[in-house]
């Protein structure tokens, strides 16, 4: 090669310019957003926003090197909504929490009156009103317990009515108990019990099996009722219809029924 064919200029096509490849690659950060970006500003993952992007749902640019770019006033619009919606969602939610809160606080003071209402009727009634378990035992008496009993209900608590019956009502107190057990409910029982204090009385009970939802009992619930007073009248009345009412001795009605009872015996 002779000495001014070395001398000689290149030919410009053949002169590399080592940065104007990756020129061409680097994209305008004040007019596009990089998929990482895009991904932190809409909280979408990149594998999403990649799977969009061939699917036409969010179409990005590319450049020479094959990196994904986004429309900064797409993207910045995108986001403004989504920060929107979330905020509207949010304050949805919280009035739909108050009115929950509300609800429940109407619901729980309407419970709390018609309690109040209850136990005032149940503990001003002169009535009896008792429960019992699965024993028999009371487990509650109201305030009336101190006319039948003469005892404060605290002092009845774990007792129960058999432990005060007289000696010849144990076996209809037995009776009772029985159809209680078979027909889940009585009315108007009548049985005689006898006080701490020694005092007889005459008392009618209603009284209902509570069941769990097995069909297990769970105990008694009931009411009852001091009807002495009614009950000694009738007695009473019954005895002048059989009795003289100058000798007291019986008279031909009571020897008619005894007569009929000893025939049918």
């Amino acid at each position: 090669m002779s000495p001014s064919s070395r001398n000689a200029p290149r030919p410009q096509s053949a002169v590399k310019n080592p940065g104007s490849n990756r020129g061409e690659d680097v994209s305008d950060s004040s007019t596009e957003y990089s998929i990482q970006e895009v991904s932190e500003m809409l909280g979408i993952p990149i594998q999403k926003l990649r799977r969009w992007d061939e699917q036409g749902v969010l179409v990005a640019s590319r450049t020479h090197g094959g990196h994904r770019r986004y429309s900064r006033e797409l993207i910045d619009r995108l986001a403004g909504s989504a920060l929107a919606t979330t905020s509207d969602k949010a304050t949805k939610e919280l009035a739909t929490i108050r009115k929950s809160l509300a609800e429940k606080r109407r619901v729980i003071q309407l419970l709390l009156e018609s309690e109040n209402r209850y136990r005032d009727l149940v503990e001003t009634s002169h009535d009896l009103i008792w429960t019992t378990d699965s024993y028999g035992r009371f487990t509650y008496l109201n305030t009336a317990a101190n006319s039948i009993f003469g005892v404060a209900p605290k002092d009845l608590i774990g007792r129960c009515f058999f432990d005060f019956e007289s000696g010849t009502s144990h076996a209809s107190n037995r009776r009772f108990l029985a159809m209680l057990k078979r027909d889940g409910e009585i009315k108007h029982y009548v049985t005689r019990v006898v006080t701490p204090t020694g005092q007889d009385r005459w008392i009618g009970i209603n009284a209902r099996v509570v069941l769990d939802d097995n069909g297990a009992t769970l105990g008694i619930r009931g009411t009852a009722r001091d009807i002495t007073e009614e009950h000694l009248a009738t007695q009473r009345i019954e005895h002048l219809a059989l009795h003289d009412p100058l000798t007291d001795l019986p008279n031909r009605l009571c020897l008619q029924r005894r007569i009929e009872a000893a025939l049918q015996s």
